[in-house]
């Protein structure tokens, strides 16, 4: 699969949120989706405190797909994508039930977070090779803290514009 243009980073980060976003209108799960700016960004929203679902999206890097003998002429990178899933766990005598169990009108939190990896793993138009990479689930944690929230990656393949031999816009200097 061959995408028309090379998408810009801000085209693919709407089309994620939105994706995210619905699904958890079609799961009719209270929360929404937002994008952050970094990382740290990313936690302090995240540590606020709520009980509904929250999804944010971060853009964290693009690295050359390959060796530079390669990549500098394919001009294709890894584009990396940062998921954090979050929900309080609410007030229950077992801490831990909301995460695999329906307690009251909220579905288990795993449910969720699995939720928000397949919604991610059906976008087909943001990445030249078809489907977006799943990389990895993990706990969040920021140093020695962690929250009651789940980080995923993945990885889009993007061509980035190619670069003419042929300056363009530039001015020349001479020397004399």
């Amino acid at each position: 699969m061959s995408l028309p243009k090379p998408p810009l980073i801000s085209q693919q980060s709407l089309q994620i949120v939105t994706q995210i976003n619905n699904y958890l209108t079609t799961a009719q799960l209270s929360g929404k989706c937002v994008a952050t700016s970094n990382l740290r960004d990313m936690w302090e929203q995240a540590s606020q405190g709520n009980n509904s679902a929250l999804v944010y999206v971060c853009w964290s890097g693009d690295s050359p797909r390959g060796p530079s003998a390669i990549s500098r002429w394919t001009h294709r990178v890894d584009r990396e994508w940062a998921i954090l899933v979050k929900r309080g766990r609410g007030f229950y005598s077992t801490r831990g039930d909301s995460l695999n169990q329906t307690k009251g009108n909220e579905i288990p939190f795993y449910d969720i977070v699995e939720g928000v990896r397949d919604s991610m793993r059906q976008i087909l138009s943001i990445s030249e090779e078809g489907l977006v990479e799943f990389n990895n689930i993990r706990p969040w944690q920021l140093g020695n803290t962690v929250l009651d929230a789940y980080l995923m990656t993945f990885t889009t393949s993007n061509d980035m514009p190619t670069i003419t031999s042929t300056p363009q816009n530039q001015t020349q200097v001479v020397n004399t």
